[in-house]
């Protein structure tokens, strides 16, 4: 298992949104309405058998489901959940497996991980 560093690169309305909310981005269970996260992958990474290059994608996380949107197209899909994680991160990154296969994303600031199944 590996951990990757990642960029995340929020936008001018999600740091608005962000800025006035009492509750940190994603920290409503995957049960809750839609939630979106601005994401640049550095590396390729594979998500529920797709191959994921490396670039900016919208994560979009509904009702137990994480989709990986790029350009107005929802390239892969896969079930997920929170986890909780022991202290909150201290950066954006992912975690993958020895092929390659991403598992987890942390939120730099968050407690909470998206664990994707």
């Amino acid at each position: 298992m590996s951990f990757h560093r990642a960029i995340l690169i929020p936008s001018a309305l999600l740091l608005s949104a962000m800025a006035f909310a009492s509750v940190p981005a994603f920290a409503r269970p995957s049960s809750g309405p839609n939630q979106t996260k601005h994401w640049e992958l550095s590396d390729d990474v594979i998500v529920n058998g797709t191959n994921l290059p490396a670039g900016r994608y919208n994560i979009v996380v509904d009702n137990g489901k994480a989709m990986f949107e790029r350009k107005g197209r929802i390239l892969a899909t896969a079930n997920c959940d929170w986890k909780a994680l022991d202290s909150k991160s201290d950066f954006d990154g992912i975690v993958t497996d020895d092929q390659n296969v991403l598992q987890e994303i942390d939120f730099d600031g968050s407690a909470q991980a998206l664990e994707l199944k």
